[in-house]
């Protein structure tokens, strides 16, 4: 008895996802060894692991112990010892709270920062190859594990690895993209600026529901339903002149 083309094509499907769910196991394998083997020789070089973070742990250590986050006035960290100053916004200081410990904080750190990134990514390669998302998420994880400056950021637990995550959610105009921009915003002004587009969309509903007097400018809200700023005047001007007659 042969088989239906339907049936068929089923069984093809569950194959190539399955083969296609190897690829990423097996990619996502070796991006962790190449992360580690980051970790092991950026920490050899600077003499800790995670040299970047150290220095958002240390301005939390030196906020909760009453002293200034910026030692000597100077916001830098080019040139310091691990720790020992910090070039980020005092906003920025409550929010590495949860991560300030050693090691658990540092590897809690390492795992929102890769997660971001890895997060991103899935948001675009899904959008970008709607047919076949794992294998494209398979081929970044394998061209990342091979790019220094990504291992560089991940060995060094640089923030600019959680903020090209959020770059990939703006991007893909993902739900998230707004509150994980404004949260890095705190720590960087671009990510927030990145998403400032996508903020003024969510807005439009709500401007759609207000009364037009009410319509924000058309540069903000772009074209909803091609309402403007002048169309919303001359709206109020007939109604004051119906009231008027």
């Amino acid at each position: 008895m042969r088989a239906r083309p339907s049936e068929v094509a089923a069984v093809a499907s569950i194959h190539r996802t399955a083969s296609d769910k190897v690829l990423v196991v097996m990619a996502a394998a070796l991006f962790g060894l190449s992360s580690i083997r980051a970790v092991t020789w950026y920490a050899g070089g600077f003499g800790v692991p995670f040299f970047d973070w150290t220095f958002y742990a240390g301005a939390v250590h030196r906020r909760l112990a009453g002293e200034q986050i910026y030692p000597g006035a100077r916001i830098s960290t080019l040139g310091s010892a691990a720790g020992s100053s910090y070039s980020y916004p005092p906003a920025s200081v409550p929010l590495m709270l949860p991560f300030a410990s050693w090691p658990v904080g540092a590897l809690m750190w390492e795992a929102v920062i890769v997660g971001a990134l890895l997060l991103g990514i899935w948001f675009v390669v899904r959008i970008g190859w709607p047919d076949r998302p794992l294998v494209a998420f398979a081929v970044v994880l394998t061209v990342m594990s091979l790019l220094d400056p990504v291992m560089q950021g991940v060995a060094l637990g640089n923030v600019n690895i959680a903020t090209a995550g959020a770059v990939g959610l703006v991007w893909a105009r993902s739900r998230g993209a707004v509150p994980a921009a404004g949260i890095l915003g705190v720590v960087k002004v671009f990510p927030l600026v990145l998403a400032a587009p996508l903020g003024w969309r969510s807005l439009s509903p709500l401007e759609r529901s207000l009364p037009s007097s009410w319509s924000l400018p058309s540069r903000w809200s772009g074209p909803t339903r091609g309402r403007t700023t002048s169309q919303a005047s001359r709206r109020v001007n007939r109604s004051a002149a119906t009231r008027a007659g």
